[in-house]
């Protein structure tokens, strides 16, 4: 079987120009190795650097969630997710099934406006 993450973290875009692109790119250096990056909206082919892996989704989010899935057996107790926007909060809460812990990160507004029922939910 193959080892466990460390680290996971999912994000809505870590090549845009964006403030949560900005956080991602800061965040993913500093996370316990080896760290995996799932990105939704980023292009799949770019890459993010040499010592960080990522998977992309290309703005889909059934394949984003597929490659969650895929990465799901490979989280355990000792897996730290970050969860870099509140949106994808239900696709971490899966993750972290296995025992994983999970780190929200909230900027912008979603700190202030009411979420929404999955959101709500996964939180």
């Amino acid at each position: 079987m193959t080892a466990p993450f460390r680290s996971v973290l999912l994000t809505p875009n870590v090549l845009g120009a964006d403030g949560v692109s900005c956080l991602s790119r800061q965040i993913a250096p500093v996370l316990p190795e080896p760290v995996i990056v799932l990105s939704l909206h980023d292009d799949p082919v770019h890459p993010i650097d040499s010592g960080t892996r990522r998977h992309s989704a290309g703005g889909h989010r059934l394949r984003f969630i597929a490659l969650a899935l895929r990465l799901l057996f490979r989280c355990d107790r000792d897996t730290l997710i970050v969860c870099a926007h509140v949106h994808l909060a239900p696709v971490a809460r899966l993750m972290a099934w296995r025992g994983a812990r999970v780190t929200y990160v909230l900027c912008g507004i979603e700190s202030w406006v009411p979420l929404r029922l999955a959101e709500r939910r996964a939180l």
